[in-house]
């Protein structure tokens, strides 16, 4: 991505003419469609560019290591009270069940309570279990711990 003050030189450096690309517009007008390298497709890059020019690559790295960091809290409170987990990665996806548990009636409670947002899951078409992604970079071992203690309220109810 760049800025650039001439949209002259975007149109001469971004021109192509296909079959599926639309017609040439009519006057000096800029069609957003020929002036992206994707044409329509949103530019995903976007997040990815905003975050590295924001922090720097020293700071991206240290917040994805610090959402792997979270991931692993997550887990290991899990099996500390009880919780099974079923899957395996240094992300802060979680997938975790117990013996006897509904994931419906246990999802419900959890929505009702406004406590996190998790979701079901079949993982190899097994039965359903619980599915939690860390998807903040500010989350906190504190929040984390508070999460987990109250899932093990809903469990207990």
């Amino acid at each position: 991505m760049f800025f650039c003050r001439h949209p002259r030189a975007v149109r001469e450096a971004f021109h192509a003419e296909t079959s599926y690309m639309p017609g040439k517009a009519h006057g000096e007008v800029d069609d957003p469609y020929t002036t992206s390298v994707q044409w329509s497709r949103r530019f995903i890059g976007l997040k990815l560019f905003l975050a590295l020019a924001h922090r720097g690559e020293s700071g991206y790295i240290e917040m994805i290591e610090h959402q792997t960091r979270i991931g692993h809290v997550l887990r290991e409170a899990l099996l500390h009270t009880g919780w099974r987990i079923v899957n395996s990665t240094p992300l802060p996806l979680v997938c975790f069940t117990r013996d006897g548990l509904d994931t419906s009636r246990f999802l419900a409670d959890l929505y009702k309570r406004q406590i996190a947002w998790m979701s079901e899951v079949r993982l190899g078409g097994g039965n359903p279990v619980l599915r939690a992604c860390i998807t903040s970079f500010k989350t906190t071992e504190s929040e984390v711990d508070w999460v987990v203690n109250e899932i093990g309220r809903i469990w207990q109810s």
